[in-house]
């Protein structure tokens, strides 16, 4: 009997170290995570109270080590599943809408025109380390193929440090990372053309912007 005590405390006490993982991938911050963080350790502590507590083990007419066990199977299932609902909010994919160019109010870009998006104020700073972002042009004129041999080189501005460009074709995804940014972070988008083709008009519009990791 004595052996088997000992089996589930040691068991117990290395759960309970387990218990404390998801304090490592949750925003301690927001109290619906720290409190699915902290049901499980809860649970485990008080399934070890229902092993070693002289209460729940004097035969007391209150069952205490049934209450005290069924309380921790309680808490645990929720922590569990609070926990995991947790971390899938932290980890999923968040499509944003990127604010600072309005092809209505802005001029047309011409060759080495720039374009500079901005991430909404409440990912600031970023909350994923990526951001895959497909731009495409629209040609003023339709004569012409001024969106398809455009080149658009895409840089991230993190914390006002600009980074090395992503170079791809209108329409065309690009990721980017995000990664330490401590602020703010922003995208400048750089319209290039051949020489044949500077004379081109075109307006960028974002056509999907999605933070990741």
């Amino acid at each position: 009997m004595a052996d088997t005590k000992r089996r589930h405390l040691i068991f117990l006490t290395a759960l309970l170290v387990v218990s404390f993982t998801p304090l490592m991938f949750l925003d301690l911050a927001v109290a619906d995570q720290l409190a699915s963080a902290l049901a499980l350790p809860l649970a485990v502590t008080l399934a070890m109270l229902s092993e070693v507590s002289p209460i729940a083990q004097s035969g007391a007419p209150f069952p205490w080590r049934r209450v005290l066990a069924t309380s921790a199977a309680v808490i645990a299932a929720f922590g569990v599943l609070a926990t995991g609902y947790a971390v899938l909010e932290n980890t999923k994919d968040l499509d944003v809408v990127l604010s600072g160019y309005d092809k209505e109010d802005k001029a047309p870009l011409t060759h080495g025109g720039v374009a500079t998006l901005t991430l909404p104020d409440r990912y600031s700073p970023p909350p994923r380390d990526n951001l895959t972002l497909v731009v495409s042009l629209d040609n003023l004129d339709k004569s012409g193929d001024c969106e398809n041999t455009a080149l658009l080189d895409i840089a991230p501005v993190l914390d006002d440090n600009e980074k090395k460009p992503t170079t791809v074709r209108s329409g065309t995804s690009a990721t980017i990372s995000l990664r330490g940014t401590q602020n703010t972070a922003r995208i400048k988008v750089t319209v290039r053309y051949e020489a044949g083709n500077v004379k081109c008009k075109v307006q960028i519009q974002v056509d999907k912007a999605v933070l990741h990791d």
